[in-house]
């Protein structure tokens, strides 16, 4: 009794030591890469949110905003583009929602970073984050508004007037599948200084996606099931991964063909799991070797919770694809989530720890002075050159 009631104790010592490990002690430092290894250190930015639509202005902050990150050790942006910023480099229509499209503020921000050192990777949805006006559904876009995915409340009650939403593209479509590779394929020509294309969550918002007409007839052709399918079905999740994977496989091939120093990575959660019912397979574009590196977004303030999360990504990758975890200062529903200068520094020196190659901070607008310098004092503190990877 003795004995059990004293390999309890110990237990009870080992459990708490490792949680209170993951405790985040006032003034904790990281200390930088261990002999300044190459790693991404990257930054989500939206240019629309920072730059002045006049172009003297604007020009100005673009080299202020980039010489800043550089010398806080950056090495990557993940610059996002919708893609009306493209429809708006030629429709005046589009200009007016992105002014900064009329000198093509995207366009200097690359040209300047490469001049400073820095790699510019596109940051992508090329399924959501939408609106009815977006190109994809605009036919003097060559777009169509059938492309949409169709939620299952919507068929659910056919006599409720209910807006379509037209906020997804369902990617089972061949002509939407092949209109996004079209667009990025612009960029990629107009752009050839950029470094790489950062997908972001390719996929469907929800499990309740897609019912459109295309996928109940896909649906019923390949499985024989007339009606509305149940929608997180594991046949609904193989059917939903089809259109995604043949996207990034196509896109690997554009990218390889257009530019082959040109790196392809995507962004999603932490579990293969929980994301491949909503179409985003990463695990096996990574297993198939079609994925540059990834970036499982790993968004809380409990640092045991986030290396727990780090740990699962990249186990489940192995060798197949370099992890660099997503890292949040502010997040969710009017980013009432808030990681203090402290969490970050933590997070940042267990990304390391559980194997990833770099990571990347979400997101610009929120990395105050405070921020920046405490990175720079601490995991940033040397510079370091970006990895050497890629097939």
């Amino acid at each position: 009794m003795k004995k059990t009631g004293l390999i309890l104790g110990l237990f009870a010592i080992l459990a708490v030591s490792v949680i209170s490990s993951t405790d985040i002690p006032r003034g904790y430092a990281v200390q930088p890469s261990p002999m300044g290894s190459p790693e991404i250190r990257a930054l989500w930015m939206v240019p629309r949110l920072i730059f002045d639509a006049d172009p003297e202005k604007g020009k100005i902050q673009i080299r202020e905003y980039v010489q800043k990150m550089a010398n806080a050790h950056f090495n990557t942006l993940l610059v996002e583009m919708p893609s009306d910023y493209i429809a708006a480099l030629t429709d005046e229509r589009y200009q007016k929602a992105i002014p900064i499209t009329k000198w093509d503020a995207l366009g200097e921000l690359i040209n300047f970073a490469h001049e400073v050192g820095l790699q510019v990777h596109l940051w992508y949805s090329f399924t959501d984050y939408k609106s009815p006006r977006s190109p994809e559904f605009n036919p003097l876009h060559n777009g169509n508004p059938k492309w949409a995915a169709v939620q299952i409340k919507e068929r659910m009650e056919p006599n409720k007037e209910r807006p379509k939403r037209m906020s997804v593209l369902c990617p089972l479509n061949p002509d939407a599948r092949r209109w996004e590779l079209g667009l990025l394929e612009q960029v990629i020509k107009r752009y050839p200084l950029l470094s790489g294309i950062h997908i972001e969550e390719p996929g469907y918002s929800g499990h309740g996606e897609c019912v459109c007409d295309l996928c109940l007839k896909l649906f019923q052709e390949i499985y024989g099931t007339a009606g509305l399918p149940e929608t997180n079905s594991p046949q609904a999740e193989d059917l939903k991964c089809l259109g995604t994977t043949d996207f990034i496989r196509n896109l690997r091939i554009k990218i390889k063909a257009l530019n082959p120093g040109m790196l392809l990575s995507v962004n999603g959660g932490y579990s293969w799991q929980m994301d491949r019912p909503l179409g985003r397979n990463w695990k096996q574009w990574a297993e198939l070797k079609w994925l540059d590196f990834y970036t499982p977004q790993i968004y809380t303030t409990d640092a045991y919770k986030f290396r727990s999360n780090a740990q699962d990504t990249v186990y489940a990758l192995g060798n197949d694809c370099p992890v660099i975890p997503g890292i949040a200062v502010k997040w969710g529903p009017k980013e009432r989530n808030v990681n203090s200068v402290e969490t970050v520094l933590r997070e940042i020196d267990l990304a390391r720890q559980a194997g990833a190659r770099g990571v990347v901070i979400y997101k610009d607008e929120f990395l105050t002075n405070e921020y920046l310098s405490a990175l720079k004092s601490g995991p940033f503190k040397d510079k370091v050159p970006f990895p050497k990877f890629g097939k």
